[in-house]
């Protein structure tokens, strides 16, 4: 865990070589660039928070694809951009999706609002007037 620390640069792709990693915390820090798609080889990760920092472009669906593991996601408060990552939707494990506060569009896949597991944690919205992401199970504003 290195959260709260001020660091920046990137996040290395060799960390997806850490597969035994359990949580991976570099939230409220000043990293930015891109995830690497290499952290979806941390199939071992059941928490991953990377809120709060200067993450931009799409979010990996390697993540979302190929970590069976994953409990909690929080990524809220980035430049993410495109489409809601739909592959998270796939875990019946997941209690716990954070997005909000990024540049997302499109529309929250069903497979995720029919996840009842986490239907009250997740939140992709940035305010409920001008929201860009149609989401029918948010339920949260900010």
């Amino acid at each position: 865990m290195v959260f709260r620390n001020d660091f920046s640069g990137t996040l290395p792709s060799e960390m997806g070589e850490m597969t035994d990693l359990w949580r991976l915390d570099v939230a409220e820090n000043k990293i930015g660039g891109r995830i690497p798609p290499e952290l979806g080889n941390l199939t071992n990760l059941g928490m991953l928070y990377l809120h709060e920092n200067k993450f931009v472009g799409t979010f990996p669906n390697e993540i979302g694809h190929k970590i069976p593991l994953l409990e909690e996601v929080w990524f809220y408060n980035n430049d993410f951009t495109g489409t809601v990552p739909i592959g998270l939707g796939n875990h019946s494990r997941i209690t716990s999706i954070l997005a909000h506060g990024n540049k997302f569009t499109g529309n929250v896949s069903q497979l995720l609002c029919d996840n009842e597991a986490f239907y009250e944690m997740m939140d992709f919205t940035t305010d409920c007037f001008s929201a860009l992401v149609d989401c029918e199970c948010c339920f949260r504003c900010y």
